[in-house]
């Protein structure tokens, strides 16, 4: 399809210390049992999944992220002595938040440091929280794919009926589901469907916003491996 840009949403999924599961010790322990405890390692697979589908022709955008947030808000709440596979990583990672605090770098980015200092990501183009990035501008006013849709208006919950109020038309992620509603279009994932928490029945699919350059959109969701017969 050769786009001009693609947009990454939750790039980092932050499994190795989860804040939702670090009090959880069995599923701790499967961390543990299947070596994937390092935060450092996971970072540089998510930087080798930017460099592996860069393109000459495209631009890719990591829009900032609940899950690549959720680095942050490790290095703000963990107990580095209580973690001796990550202590050496934490306090890098810290000591590069706190440089940027005391130099007043309002626009540090700890994702991009992180991925740029394993060796990956020189090309990607990293969104900060609440920055806004407008496609087909001339055509409407354009859609806005710098929203990734967990933070809603005003500080509310995100959601894509929330979004519909708006007035602005735009592609979000979040959800993990397709889904249409008003000028607001929703993705799905191309994370595996069955992430251990989605119990019950799921509305999950691989699906994926096309924009056209005319403003219009589609909707292309993946079967087996493959977006068209």
């Amino acid at each position: 399809l050769k786009p001009r840009f693609q947009f990454v949403h939750d790039v980092l999924d932050f499994r190795a210390r989860n804040h939702h599961e670090v009090k959880n010790g069995l599923r701790m322990f499967a961390r543990y049992a299947s070596s994937s405890e390092s935060v450092a390692e996971e970072v540089r697979e998510a930087g080798e999944l930017l460099d592996s589908i860069s393109r000459d022709w495209c631009e890719t955008v990591v829009v900032d992220s609940n899950h690549d947030r959720a680095m942050e808000r490790w290095v703000v709440e963990t107990d580095y002595r209580r973690d001796p596979v990550n202590a050496i990583y934490y306090l890098e990672a810290a000591l590069a938040c706190h440089e940027a605090v005391r130099d007043g770098l309002d626009d540090f980015h700890l994702l991009e440091w992180a991925i740029r200092k394993s060796g990956h990501g020189q090309n990607t183009w990293f969104l900060r929280e609440d920055e806004s990035l407008v496609v087909c501008r001339d055509e409407a006013g354009g859609i806005e794919c710098g929203m990734h849709g967990h933070l809603g208006p005003n500080g509310a919950r995100g959601g894509i009926v929330a979004f519909g109020r708006m007035g602005r038309r735009a592609n979000v992620g979040h959800a993990h589901s397709a889904a249409i509603y008003r000028g607001v279009f929703q993705a799905g994932t191309s994370s595996q469907l069955d992430l251990g928490y989605n119990k019950g029945p799921s509305s999950w699919s691989h699906s994926h916003i096309i924009t056209y350059p005319e403003a219009t959109r589609s909707i292309v969701t993946m079967w087996n491996g493959k977006w068209r017969a």
